[in-house]
């Protein structure tokens, strides 16, 4: 019995290591540039999709042209507090 509890208890340990957790979203980020936290809308949108959030989030774009399409679905922890916002880095819209 002995036996079997340690098995269980190594191959739980084994999973939690194989099976990485990723933190939610908080706080503000950059999307293209130089040295973006994204380089794209996609993989900002991916990872918000993916992680959800844990606190208001602001997707700054910098200036750039981008031929992205992408739909956001929707977004694990986000209420009238823990909002998403993307943005213009520089505030012009075009």
């Amino acid at each position: 019995m002995k036996n079997i509890f340690c098995t269980a208890l190594i191959l739980n340990f084994g999973f939690l290591i194989l099976n990485p957790v990723f933190a939610q979203l908080n706080g503000t980020y950059t999307i293209g540039g130089t040295t973006p936290n994204y380089t794209t809308i996609n993989l900002a949108v991916t990872d918000l999709v993916t992680n959800g959030v844990s606190g208001p989030v602001t997707f700054n774009i910098r200036n750039g042209t981008y031929t992205e399409q992408t739909s956001i679905a929707l977004v694990s922890g986000t209420s009238s507090v823990n909002t998403v916002t993307f943005q213009s880095e520089t505030g012009d819209s075009t």
